[in-house]
């Protein structure tokens, strides 16, 4: 989807959690990856960074739901769309043990 956005024109960021195997910052196929924090850390900064308008401005916003919402909708007066990528039930025990 991000890709084919792009592709069209579109000026596309991806924000999600860093990791050792990929950069902090880089563009991919005309789409830009923002990596910040952890995979617990980025549900609390990407809100923030749309409130403070760190992506600059936005047309829309697409909020894929892997297990926890980012509540986005509180963050932005533009367009939401809700992407439910699937369903986590019996991955949260062990992504989030204890």
């Amino acid at each position: 989807m991000a890709e084919a956005l792009a592709a069209r024109g579109h000026r596309v960021t991806i924000a999600c959690a860093e990791h050792d195997a990929a950069p902090r910052d880089e563009v991919v196929n005309g789409v830009r990856y923002v990596r910040r924090g952890t995979k617990l850390h980025i549900y609390l900064t990407t809100p923030l960074r749309l409130l403070t308008r760190r992506y600059g401005k936005v047309d829309v916003v697409v909020d894929v739901q892997n297990g926890l919402p980012f509540f986005t909708r509180l963050a932005t007066r533009g367009p939401v769309v809700v992407l439910v990528h699937h369903v986590h039930r019996e991955q949260w025990p062990v992504v989030y043990p204890g």
